[in-house]
């Protein structure tokens, strides 16, 4: 019993501490401990605050958010019969939508926040986009694959360089031959 108790309070601890960590890396601090109470030798008059007013969380930032245009087209693929393609989007469109990320961030995680399904490989330090929704580069012919522009303009770094700004338009494009 006893056993038991230590190992849930050992969990308990662990859980907090996960907490407390996931907070710090988005940039928020937690303070613990008891609220402090005046002592004889302090002054005992305390002053009404404002909801809010004197309230740490209230001073906490969180990242500001833009929100961009997103837009996956496997038409080419459907096109030409691909199964996979035509299973996930007989239309043409795995994805077209609005999808907000956090400011600095990239195509690549504008792609994750549309909960596809995605596979990236290493390219150079760099992850490579090999397959959306199971539709993977080489499925149509060798040189089928994905690409994107954001806002019309191909850009010659990867997806996770790409940093998004508000009202962007990223399209994603599966194509059957890189020219």
């Amino acid at each position: 019993m006893k056993q038991n108790m230590m190992a849930k309070a050992a969990y308990q601890l662990l859980c907090v501490m996960m907490l407390v960590l996931s907070l710090s890396t988005l940039g928020l601090t937690v303070a613990c401990g008891a609220p402090s109470t005046p002592t004889s030798n302090q002054n005992q008059a305390q002053e009404t605050a404002t909801p809010g007013e004197n309230d740490e969380a209230a001073k906490i930032a969180l990242p500001a958010q833009v929100v961009v245009d997103v837009t996956i087209d496997c038409s080419e693929a459907v096109a030409v019969g691909n199964e996979i393609a035509i299973a996930q989007a007989p239309d043409g469109k795995l994805f077209a939508g609005k999808v907000a990320v956090n400011e600095g961030q990239s195509a690549l995680d504008a792609l994750r926040a549309t909960g596809l399904a995605i596979v990236t490989q290493d390219f150079s330090g760099h992850p490579f986009v090999d397959s959306i929704q199971g539709l993977a580069s080489g499925a149509t012919s060798a040189m089928s694959g994905w690409t994107y522009t954001i806002n019309g303009e191909m850009l010659m770094v990867g997806m996770d360089e790409a940093v998004l700004a508000e009202g962007d338009v990223l399209i994603i494009t599966y194509i059957n031959e890189f020219e």
